[in-house]
């Protein structure tokens, strides 16, 4: 009659579905109430581990009854342990608790985030990350964007998670107002500021259009186009056919003349020279604006 009555009970117990397990292990006291014979063992026994969450782990009545014959739990009849079902208990994320983890990850505290969708499937509990790095620029202006991160529960495991969000924040930011070509050093009248409310930048931009007068765009620029730092560049501090004032050095001695560039260079960078004195070419390193140093041949 016993029997009879776990059986009943356990059959019950099942009909709810499988036995939902919050940890990675699987122990007696998991068990336990479906199968009443498991209040025997140590309710820290562990049986195994838990499924991946999503997917189902089955143990048969056979397999039971010889985990309670290993523990000496009587004789069990095989007849009185039923098949059973074990799953990883799992929710889906709270709506808050995702909008919580995105506002810490993108940490830009003016920024507005609109989170229009993100992942439903149910999950473990555990620590949501998001990375800056693996966020992208939308594609066009307030377009949706989606940041991949992941769910790390059970201390090494961890889960693909997913949200479409839209970002935006008010900035200024420098554009141009004229075409400008490759090359062209920027002219005052060329850009200017405007303020609006956009996906936030956290790298290098400009704060101002005066930063930008005087340095040289990389490629065509159209009227309307943000100017960022990778577009532009420092103009070089010698120009070619320009005018440089040279320092010649040799042992002791020191010499200055005045040269023509005949190739333009930076700060650091060697350059050929044509002294119009001696109708001859030679190379100097530049030092500074219109300023270069060089030692003769065999000094």
């Amino acid at each position: 009659m016993r029997t009879v009555l776990i059986l009943a009970a356990s059959l019950s117990f099942l009909q709810a579905g499988c036995i939902a397990v919050s940890t990675a292990q699987i122990s007696a006291g998991d068990l336990a109430g479906a199968i009443p014979l498991f209040h025997s063992l140590d309710p820290a026994t562990v049986l195994g581990y838990t499924p991946l969450p999503g997917m189902q782990r089955m143990f048969t009545s056979r397999q039971l009854t010889l985990i309670l014959e290993k523990y000496g739990v009587g004789d069990p009849s095989s007849s009185a342990v039923p098949d059973l079902c074990v799953e990883r208990w799992a929710v889906p994320i709270l709506s808050s608790k995702m909008k919580e983890a995105l506002v810490a990850a993108l940490d830009i505290v003016d920024a507005d985030i609109d989170l229009v969708d993100f992942s439903r499937q149910p999950l473990p509990p555990g620590r949501l990350e998001f990375r800056r790095e693996n966020l992208m620029r939308p594609p066009v202006p307030n377009a949706c964007v989606i940041w991949r991160g992941r769910l790390l529960y059970d201390d090494r495991r961890s889960a693909a998670i997913w949200a479409s969000l839209r970002i935006s924040a008010e900035r200024q930011r420098v554009i141009a107002t004229e075409n400008i070509r490759s090359g062209a050093a920027i002219r005052a009248d060329e850009v200017r500021v405007i303020t609006e409310r956009q996906f936030p930048d956290w790298g290098a931009t400009f704060s101002s259009a005066e930063k930008t007068i005087g340095k040289l765009a990389r490629r065509s620029i159209q009227p309307g186009d943000r100017l960022v730092p990778g577009m532009l560049e420092d103009p070089p501090e010698v120009a070619k056919g320009e005018n440089v004032h040279v320092q010649v050095t040799a042992g002791l001695a020191r010499l200055s003349l005045d040269a023509v560039a005949q190739s333009a260079g930076k700060k650091g960078d060697t350059i050929l020279l044509h002294n119009p004195l001696s109708g001859r070419n030679f190379r100097a390193l530049v030092t500074d604006r219109g300023e270069a140093v060089a030692q003769p041949p065999g000094a």
